[in-house]
Formats: C-alpha cells, structure tokens, sequence
C-alpha cells in the first residue's frame, strides 16, 4: 500500500466512527448491482464509466435503429426480388 492510499483509508474510517455516511441517501439499502458477467473482466471498468455517462444508452439506441433499418432493407430486397419460375 502507498502512502495516500492508507491516508485515504483512515479518513475514510474516521468519517464513519463519526457517523458522517448514516444521513447518506440510500443508507442501510442493499446496492443495486449491475450484471456485467457478459462483458470481459478487463473492459467492465470502462464500461461502468462509459455507462455512468450516458454513452451506452446512445449506442443502444444506435443498435436498434440499424438493425431496424437493417430488417428493412431485407424486406424491400424480398419484395423486389422476382420468382424463379412462372406460370401462365
């Protein structure tokens, strides 16, 4: 441990001997935690912040159209698409 990691900690200790988290929103809740077991180990941290900014659910919203736009395209293709036999 560094220096300012354990100066870190002891204040941290301090402030709760001295009861300054008991008026915290939330205090004595269970914390809801994320599933994030489908995404690897090394870019969860990353995906937290990314996340906690509001960037994911952009790209998720940028996922759905494409693939919307996507399904589309699909059925203007089949649509367009001429049979291979006919019958007169």
């Amino acid at each position: 441990m560094d220096f300012s990691h354990i100066v870190s900690e002891d204040k941290i200790r301090r402030a709760y001997k001295d009861g300054e988290f008991d008026n915290l929103p939330g205090y004595g809740k269970p914390l809801k935690l994320d599933d994030l077991s489908a995404i690897p180990e090394d870019l969860r941290m990353a995906y937290r912040v990314m996340k906690n900014a509001g960037i994911i659910n952009e790209e998720t919203e940028f996922r759905k159209n494409y693939l919307r736009l996507k399904i589309y395209l699909i059925i203007v293709k089949m649509r367009n698409k001429k049979p291979f036999c006919t019958r007169n």
